[in-house]
């Protein structure tokens, strides 16, 4: 996820609460409407008999006339499955739409994760990160810096089709998957990539490739400005995935009006979300009950040919992140900038884009590689900011050629 990002992730929770709300007030309507006034009656004499003085009572009617009450009812009843069970609807639909893994797939992704070996990293600042290592101890050491809003999870294919030959060594980012939140809420550039460099001693071994997507890539970039003797000296190759340089903002489609609304507007929301993180929390899985979540992700992550599991799995991680974690990174990407230090880079690097990426533009990626002296570009095709997923058979292959060559220098 980027700053921009919680434009549509406000619009989308407001109009699940606005469903839901509406549902229940048509349903309330409709019941009201259905209690109507009867006239009393008696049983005298084994007949029923009026009482003479006009009395009534209210009765509950729901009758197969298309009136008022029933209308509201079955706006109502269809307002509120909408909210709480268009999810479903949506899951089934998209089931039926794209292709899904195999159960042979399923259970390979499924063997690959369980595979890994858990560790923790107590940090100065009071986070803990979650580490996992996968892989043969003596292979050629990879660490997988994930995307915002994500966890180490996105690197599933890479688990099961790299780590029989590479050592993987996968982290969640602070606040995301396992890893705990800074005490001191800082979520820079800079304090992501002393996270990294911590990971990179975790390693303990001279050689070693950084591989990172989206805000990923930023911490590596970051990495590299900070750090510049462990890059001389540990990192043997940098793989950079739909990321930028510099503020993602100035970076994406539609990157002028994003700019221009940034401080009126998206700042003020990221704040607001900090501040209304339970009720935005609440709202966001009212957007993955009802579906929203899921036609958003499809949208911008992917390009026509993901499978359903993918677009579940960047649809569920982004609502079960905490709202104030997001945003907080997102206020740290703004800061961000690593535009200088790209021509210093003398490690050897892949950078990889989606041709029809509107997250972060291919001029990006390309814009990287010409500016990095010893990189290479390779593009994803069809592919948007979730490439590496949908095209992981690809990807996997450009890493393990890239890796190889390096090792072979």
């Amino acid at each position: 996820m980027m700053p921009f990002n919680i434009l549509g992730m406000w619009f989308r929770s407001i109009l699940g609460l606005v469903i839901l709300i509406g549902g229940i007030y048509s349903l309330k309507q409709g019941y009201d409407r259905s209690w109507v006034d009867e006239p009393v009656t008696i049983v005298a004499e084994q007949r029923l008999v009026e009482v003479k003085n006009d009395a009534t009572q209210k009765v509950f009617l729901v009758t197969k006339e298309w009136n008022e009450a029933n209308r509201f009812l079955l706006g109502g009843l269809t307002l509120l499955v909408w909210a709480l069970l268009g999810g479903l609807i949506q899951r089934a639909f998209l089931k039926l739409k794209l292709h899904s893994n195999s159960e042979s797939e399923t259970a390979r992704l499924k063997k690959a994760e369980l595979a890994g070996e858990s560790h923790s990293i107590s940090r100065p600042d009071g986070s803990v990160l979650e580490v996992k290592t996968y892989g043969p101890k003596g292979g050629s050491a990879i660490i997988w810096t994930h995307g915002w809003g994500l966890n180490n999870k996105e690197w599933c294919y890479q688990k099961a089709d790299l780590a029989t030959k590479y050592r993987l060594i996968v982290w969640d980012e602070p606040g995301l998957g396992k890893s705990t939140k800074p005490a001191n809420n800082d979520f820079n550039l800079e304090n992501f990539a002393r996270d990294l460099a911590a990971v990179v001693d975790f390693c303990r071994t001279d050689k070693v490739f950084l591989a990172g997507h989206s805000i990923g890539g930023m911490t590596i970039l970051t990495f590299c400005k900070m750090f510049p003797e462990i890059l001389s000296k540990k990192i043997s190759g940098l793989i950079l995935v739909h990321t930028t340089h510099t503020n993602p903002v100035r970076t994406t489609k539609m990157a002028g009006l994003y700019t221009a609304i940034e401080k009126p507007v998206i700042v003020p929301m990221l704040y607001l979300t900090i501040w209304t993180w339970p009720l935005v929390w609440a709202m966001n899985w009212i957007s993955y009950l009802n579906g929203s979540a899921h036609r958003s992700t499809r949208k911008s992550s992917f390009a026509g040919t993901e499978t359903f599991e993918q677009v579940e799995y960047v649809a569920r991680a982004q609502t079960m992140a905490r709202p104030d974690t997001l945003a907080r990174g997102m206020l740290g990407m703004l800061k961000y900038d690593a535009t200088n230090v790209l021509a210093g880079i003398r490690t050897p690097t892949l950078v990889v884009i989606g041709d029809k990426d509107k997250t972060t533009l291919p001029s990006t990626g390309e814009f990287i590689a010409a500016h990095v002296p010893n990189s290479r570009l390779e593009t994803l095709s069809p592919a948007r900011h979730q490439g590496l997923l949908e095209h992981h058979a690809r990807f996997n292959k450009l890493v393990a050629g890239f890796v190889d060559g390096q090792m072979r220098n």
